[in-house]
């Protein structure tokens, strides 16, 4: 619970709207909290802002605005226009709740960082994410001023957080990653927890934004500067890049033999798809991505199949019978298989492959060598056209 406003400070720029503040205590609502009706919900308002409190009053006074503001929502769900005024009224007083904390003598950096959150989080809903990142600078001086230097180096986190998720270019990604690099490498510096999951997400993020050989180089560049940090929580974040090192590493290299069954229990013949330009998908049926997924890959399919293209899907459904249940109403063209029937280097083919997140699609050339860890959508008609030939 002490970092909760840390991972809320890091994801509010990526979300960019005003959800998060509302929901948190809706989890800890029971029935009994909610208005008999909703004139008795429209008539209670929301609770009034103390004139003087400490630190810890003005906190706990957030959290009963949301909880209030929950018990309304249930009870006046479809009127809106009553909604709009209630969540109005709702931010100017979760503002000036933050303001009192900002500049109370006594808080800790759990309730000044979750003002700090608050404020961001609405700025950002009602003036846009660029006024967001202004009035981000402006706290980051405020936190330091008052002492949380811990703060003011989340924001900051924040603030390169949002600019490298919403960059738009390649090049404006790459200069955005080289200033992060090196205020993780600067003298005398000790990654933060939340730090090291940045470096985790962006060597993710790039694998499926950009091309398997500039996030591969990204990824080696990170796993270096973990290893020499000093960091406690540097262990962790190098062994949650390893799956992704292995799947980008895949890129050039040939394929290993894949042991496996096939559903009805026969042995999986891999011979069938040497020589020819083959996919290897790895979804479950229960993945809403995967699944439409599905039209594109067997348009692309018919196209190319009398030119050598073959499919190979590997489910990493847990429940075989829900496996054979979606293929019965809906039958692939191709051959699908479950990944807890394979063996690879002494694992599951999945776990070999570094598969952290479906779909994941991997082309292999004629040669047996990986030519694409992210073959999805455009991405796979284009490598198509580029090693078969465009259709006649």
């Amino acid at each position: 619970m002490k970092d909760l406003w840390l991972r809320n400070l890091v994801m509010l720029f990526c979300l960019g709207f005003f959800v998060a503040l509302p929901c948190v205590c809706a989890a800890e609502d029971t029935a009994a909290d909610a208005p008999a009706s909703a004139e008795d919900a429209k008539d209670a308002l929301l609770p009034e802002l103390p004139t003087e409190g400490t630190a810890e009053d003005y906190t706990k006074y957030l959290s009963e605005l949301q909880k209030s503001f929950m018990t309304f929502v249930r009870a006046n769900g479809d009127d809106v226009e009553t909604l709009q005024n209630v969540e109005e009224q709702l931010r100017e007083r979760l503002l000036a709740a933050s303001e009192k904390i900002l500049e109370a003598k006594d808080a800790t950096a759990a309730q000044y960082g979750r003002a700090v959150s608050t404020i961001l989080n609405i700025t950002a809903h009602t003036q846009g994410r660029k006024k967001a990142e202004e009035k981000a600078e402006e706290l980051v001086a405020a936190a330091e001023k008052a002492g949380h230097k811990e703060v003011a180096q989340e924001i900051r986190l924040s603030i390169i957080t949002a600019k490298i998720q919403n960059a738009e270019t390649k090049e404006e990604f790459k200069k955005l990653i080289t200033e992060f690099s090196a205020d993780l490498t600067a003298e005398g510096k000790t990654l933060s927890r939340n730090e090291v999951g940045m470096i985790v997400g962006i060597v993710r993020m790039a694998g499926y934004r950009f091309d398997t050989e500039y996030a591969l180089t990204l990824c080696k560049d990170f796993i270096d500067i973990l290893e020499k940090s000093s960091s406690a929580y540097a262990a962790q974040g190098k062994s949650e890049l390893m799956p992704t090192y292995r799947r980008l590493s895949l890129f050039g290299a040939i394929l290993p033999e894949i042991e496996g069954k096939n559903l009805d229990g026969s042995e999986l013949d891999m011979s069938e798809y040497k020589g020819k330009v083959w996919l290897l998908d790895f979804w479950a049926t229960w993945c809403g991505p995967c699944v439409a997924e599905i039209p594109n890959v067997t348009k692309t399919y018919e196209k190319y199949h009398e030119k050598g293209f073959e499919v190979l899907s590997v489910s990493v459904d847990r429940d075989i019978k829900k496996l054979e249940s979606f293929l019965e109403k809906k039958p692939l063209p191709w051959k699908c298989i479950s990944d807890k029937d394979t063996k690879v280097d002494g694992g599951l083919f999945s776990e070999f492959c570094g598969v952290q997140g479906i779909p994941c699609m991997i082309l292999i050339d004629k040669e047996g060598k990986v030519i694409s860890t992210n073959a999805r959508g455009a991405e796979l008609d284009r490598l198509l056209e580029e090693l078969l030939g465009s259709e006649e």
